[in-house]
């Protein structure tokens, strides 16, 4: 049983008696137990995008498969970084995706090339054209969010 006093937590057990949790112990605990959800929840995505069992799963990394299920749920400390690893490559993922998931990096979004450089690769066109294609569609998303932008504000009550 648990209740705040003073900005602490107090548990009593019957057992060991009263001890105390202080708000950074509770804090760190929310971040990892949300973590272990995240990663779980990513993983379980993952796992059934490619159709695969848990079992399925486990055999392919080499852990058993309650171990995945106890991940999915996220009912077990953080797995090792070559835990992580291997999950990622038994889901066709990277190792950065799911740490990200588990809340251990931050995710970053990927490097994308500038527009008209992948307009010349996929569609293999002239640097004039590329040139005359990224500068509408820079047009076309600008138009977009002013659109939208007013939308917003005409949708907001006024006070």
């Amino acid at each position: 049983m648990g209740r705040i006093v003073a900005q602490t937590l107090l548990f009593v057990n019957r057992k060991k008696g009263l001890f105390f949790i202080f708000p950074a112990i509770i804090s760190t605990m929310r971040k990892k137990i949300k973590g272990l959800l995240t990663l779980g929840q990513e993983v379980r995505r993952l796992r059934k995008a490619l159709h695969l069992t848990q079992k399925e799963l486990a055999e392919t990394i080499d852990v058993d498969r309650s171990y995945i299920g106890h991940i999915e749920r996220g009912r077990t400390k953080m797995p090792s970084k070559e835990v992580i690893t291997a999950l990622a490559r038994g889901l066709y993922s990277t190792p950065e995706h799911l740490a990200a998931a588990a809340g251990l990096i931050e995710p970053t979004r990927p490097k994308l090339p500038p527009l008209r450089v992948y307009l010349q690769a996929k569609y293999d066109l002239d640097e004039p054209i590329t040139e005359q294609l990224a500068r509408t569609v820079e047009t076309l998303v600008f138009g977009y969010r002013a659109q939208r932008e007013s939308e917003r504000e005409q949708a907001e009550p006024v006070a």
